[in-house]
């Protein structure tokens, strides 16, 4: 009798095992397969909630995916939404490429990102959307950058300044920078500033006796938040352009800043006609031809977060 019983025993315990064994199994290929349709070429709407609101963001995936892609967010103007930029920055064929994501995150009121330190449910939003990110399997945490234009600049930068334990680097381009608070990034972040000095909308000077919002006063900023040394190493890549490098930073960061003489406000290089704004060009002027997507890249794709929590 009880060798009897312990035969059953020894059986339920074997369909138990068993049981649990297929359920992992169907588990990790249920995991499995959410990570390879997130993580599969092409566009996409990700949608998220923060906070009890619903959110989303286009992400494009290149062709030919590796594990662990390099990460770029890319934050558009105001009045202007993710669908669009996704086509007027040109940054998904570089992706194609050279093998990075581009996540285009949605503003909470569809048209402006919060720039004033008092607001926080975008700053909140990016990081959710992160963190969401990182659980694709796809992703190299370590390797997450953001870059936008005009309103979509001055957010990059706000994001610089407080989420440096996510980013690796930022490029902001014509941002405005005036109604940003004060900066405490947790350690040295590099940062390449793009702007035009024709610039309408974000002067180039700033705006007023103080100069507010002035490029000068944007890399003096970070020149010291940088701990940087030395004055700026000064070059002329192509017409038009001067590029600005201070290079013997702290943590291995470097501050540059690209000048395109007679440009004026927007995404230098952007396909208007493509993304559907057949008038009203931006920028109307761009005597430069730099087309920003290819040195937004360049600069990004030099730096990964020290210790980031996706480094191999």
């Amino acid at each position: 009798m009880r060798k009897r019983s312990a035969i059953i025993f020894g059986l339920c315990v074997a369909a138990a095992v068993a049981a649990i064994a297929t359920h992992s199994n169907s588990a990790g290929h249920v995991a499995a397969s959410q990570t390879s349709q997130l993580c599969r070429p092409g566009d996409r709407m990700v949608r998220f909630s923060v906070n009890g609101k619903q959110r989303e963001a286009l992400l494009h995936v290149p062709r030919g995916a590796r594990a662990r892609l390099p990460l770029l967010l890319a934050f558009h103007g105001a009045h202007y939404g993710a669908r669009f930029v996704s086509t007027y920055y040109g940054l998904n064929p570089v992706a194609d490429r050279e093998h990075f994501a581009v996540l285009y995150p949605q503003a909470s009121h569809d048209t402006f990102w919060q720039l004033s330190p008092t607001q926080h449910e975008d700053v909140d939003a990016v990081r959710a959307l992160l963190d969401r990110a990182e659980t694709w399997g796809c992703i190299d945490a370590s390797r997450v950058y953001a870059t936008g234009a005009s309103n979509g600049g001055g957010f990059t930068a706000r994001l610089g300044c407080e989420l440096t334990d996510r980013l690796a680097a930022i490029a902001p381009v014509a941002g405005g920078y005036s109604p940003l608070g004060a900066c405490h990034p947790s350690r040295p972040l590099p940062v390449l500033e793009i702007h035009g000095t024709s610039d309408q909308v974000v002067p180039y000077g700033g705006k007023g006796p103080d100069h507010d919002g002035s490029v000068a006063q944007f890399l003096g900023q970070w020149t010291e938040l940088d701990a940087c040394r030395g004055a700026a190493r000064r070059s002329t890549p192509s017409h038009a352009v001067t590029l600005l490098s201070w290079v013997d930073c702290a943590g291995g960061s470097v501050v540059e800043h690209l000048r395109l003489a007679g440009t004026d406000h927007g995404w230098p290089g952007g396909d208007t006609a493509a993304a559907g704004l057949r008038s009203h060009p931006i920028p109307k002027h761009n005597p430069t031809g730099v087309n920003a997507a290819k040195p937004v890249w360049s600069f990004l794709s030099r730096f990964r977060l020290p210790s980031g929590p996706g480094e191999a």
